[in-house]
């Protein structure tokens, strides 16, 4: 990933969401939970003024038509 030639390991999105609190530990990233992830994220940058409305109803249209799920190893 860094080009130093030794193999990266990268987190997963339940991982790094787990880690940083949006998930609990071995719950399973949904569509439904990643839309609401992403919605709630983008509704309280828009009331701190953050994102427009028009950017708002964006991420929220990107939220509801992703296709994000975590696979199953």
């Amino acid at each position: 990933m860094n080009g130093n030639g030794v193999r990266d390991k990268r987190e997963t999105i339940t991982q790094a969401w787990a880690r940083l609190g949006l998930m609990k530990p071995r719950e399973k990233l949904t569509h439904s939970r990643y839309k609401a992830c992403v919605i709630n994220a983008a509704n309280k940058l828009a009331k701190e003024g953050l994102l427009s409305q028009k950017v708002l109803a964006y991420y929220k249209r990107k939220a509801a038509d992703s296709t994000i799920v975590e696979p199953d190893h």
